[in-house]
């Protein structure tokens, strides 16, 4: 992975983002990638050791204010998990679903 963050940063087509605290600690980060029509939300972590740890909202923030002005839409590209799939509700947006074929 960090290879392809390497290989990939100055491309328009891919924000990877971190959020600091005021001592220079990252507390999140966010990886986002684009193509003609979406930006899409790969994946995105946060220390979950410090308390009102808000730095994974404001990174998705950033990440829907790009495909806004790039004149795209922005995929969360969903949750099986509950908890997470709240999370991304609470940003508004339309739901769709997703269908997924598996074969035994």
């Amino acid at each position: 992975l960090i290879s392809l963050l390497a290989k990939y940063r100055n491309d328009e087509s891919m924000q990877a983002l971190l959020a600091l605290d005021d001592q220079g600690r990252t507390v999140a980060g966010a990886l986002f990638v684009a193509d003609e029509r979406y930006v899409y939300y790969l994946l995105g972590f946060r220390d979950e050791s410090l308390s009102n740890n808000q730095g994974n909202t404001l990174l998705l923030w950033h990440g829907i204010e790009w495909a806004l002005k790039t004149n795209r839409y922005f995929d969360f590209e969903g949750s099986s998990i509950p908890g997470v799939a709240h999370y991304f509700r609470r940003f508004g947006g339309e739901q769709r679903l997703c269908l997924e074929v598996y074969r035994p």
